[in-house]
């Protein structure tokens, strides 16, 4: 015979409002790449194909960027490829939704040598993305917030 006990029933209370609670404060994720904006997706394929100039000038070329910033983009070009000398592919890390129109992809793309880890910030104004920011750098201090993964050199 099953004895019903209060104390259970208040405890199973308490962690389901506990999880419902986490849940609702989390930031909004996405599920990896299915659900990238096609821009983000187009750049990240033509890096891991071997293709930066083609996924920088993409991205470079969304309203977001002035003159200077889309020549910066396009300028650091060269480094990127010294960086990631025989690209392999790419893992998406996360991809953050800020809200509805808004989504932060962290990326690791996958370098012979070492990887390359990389922020692309994607806005949708109207009915198309585009790119509002792009950071990448080989060390992952400078590109993944401690939030996200825990610092390689604290």
């Amino acid at each position: 015979m099953l004895v019903h006990k209060p104390a259970d029933s208040m405890v199973l209370t308490r962690v389901c409002l506990v999880l419902l609670g986490v849940v609702l404060t989390s930031p909004p994720l996405l599920r990896a790449q299915g659900e990238l904006p096609s821009i983000v997706r187009r750049g990240l394929g033509d890096l891991a194909a071997g293709r930066p100039d083609t996924a920088f000038a993409l991205w470079a070329s969304s309203e977001a960027f002035g003159a200077d910033e889309r020549s910066q983009i396009l300028q650091s070009v060269p480094m990127y490829k010294q960086a990631c000398d025989k690209p392999r592919g790419y893992d998406v890390i996360r991809v953050v939704a800020v809200g509805r129109h808004v989504q932060r992809v962290f990326a690791t793309l996958l370098c012979e040598v070492r990887p390359v880890y990389l922020m692309v910030a994607a806005y949708q104004g109207g009915t198309t993305w585009g790119i509002t920011a792009l950071n990448w750098s080989t060390d992952p201090d400078k590109i993944l917030p401690p939030s996200l993964v825990p610092t390689q050199r604290p």
